[in-house]
């Protein structure tokens, strides 16, 4: 379902960030119209409530905020919509004249303990919906394109094909801690903004990157 909200005719400003692990506090923020987490809020350890992040995305300085569940974030299943705070799994939200398409995807690529939303490689074409959209923003990567982890690469050729037929502007996302950046193909740029290197120690290594959007 396609939700709308606000209408605006200037540059919107973008702020995304992915995979914090309880490490939220630590990073400063600009301020800006759209607020995207793209998953992995929750502390690894399971201290952080729902309450508290619920908190702490209120206080964020930006009209919208948007989180995309990662595959830690099962908390997220007693989680609302609220406000100006959306919670896309699977969704569209269109906002200040931009669609955004949040999808809680990863590939499970290896056994992870209580994960949540991982998918075959081939489930994830069944379940992406076949729309146009602005901004895509997703968990886990596309396959090649900033997606490595311990070494390894952890992103689907499912999702990578998806892009390159509906060509977002954007495509953001997190999960492959080690391979942070921004890569465009021509059509689509791509940004891995993972802040933890590694979930567990919480460490953080990077900090959230703004964007500015034609709308």
């Amino acid at each position: 379902m396609t939700k709308t909200h606000g209408s605006n005719n200037k540059m919107v400003k973008i702020t995304h960030i992915s995979d914090t692990h309880g490490s939220h506090p630590e990073l400063k923020f600009s301020g800006g119209d759209i607020f995207i987490h793209s998953g992995d809020v929750f502390d690894f350890k399971g201290k952080l409530t729902e309450q508290d992040v619920l908190k702490w995305f209120k206080s964020l300085p930006y009209t919208y905020k948007i989180l995309v569940p990662g595959n830690h974030d099962q908390k997220t299943q007693n989680m609302k919509n609220e406000n100006n705070f959306f919670i896309l799994n699977n969704d569209i939200c269109e906002i200040l004249n931009l669609k955004i398409y949040g999808f809680s995807v990863c590939l499970n690529e290896v056994p992870v303990k209580n994960a949540y939303n991982t998918f075959k490689d081939e489930d994830i074409e069944k379940i992406a919906k076949d729309n146009v959209v602005d901004i895509l923003v997703t968990h886990g990567p596309p396959k090649g394109i900033l997606d490595t982890k311990n070494g390894q690469s952890i992103g689907s050729l499912s999702l990578k094909k998806y892009v390159e037929i509906k060509k977002p502007k954007y495509h953001l996302f997190g999960h492959a801690h080690h391979s942070p950046g921004i890569y465009s193909n021509g059509e689509t740029i791509f940004i891995n903004n993972s802040i933890v290197h590694y979930a567990y120690l919480g460490n953080v290594v990077n900090k959230p990157i703004d964007i500015m959007v034609d709308n």
